[in-house]
């Protein structure tokens, strides 16, 4: 797995995953030992932001799933400071 090979998944490693719809986000996460520790919700996108700098860490592994919004999404959630560079 790329996120082990590079050293990121510690005990404090969190894996939310976004489900990006037209107008809100359903947004769920585990930890490293897959016990959830953000329960399924729907974000509607005006509260998207605010959203994503109370809930998201730099060191979160985020899936997206990819559709046209996902782009946006990801803009959204760096400019809140919710996601590092990926790299």
């Amino acid at each position: 797995m790329i996120v082990e090979q590079k050293g990121v998944v510690d005990e404090s490693t969190r894996f939310v995953g976004l489900d990006v719809h037209r107008r809100y986000a359903t947004v769920a996460a585990v930890d490293s030992k897959q016990q959830v520790v953000l329960t399924a919700r729907r974000i509607d996108f005006n509260d998207f932001d605010e959203w994503v700098r109370k809930h998201l860490r730099r060191t979160d592994v985020v899936t997206l799933e990819a559709t046209s919004k996902c782009v946006a999404s990801v803009r959204h959630a760096r400019s809140a400071g919710g996601l590092g560079d990926g790299g």
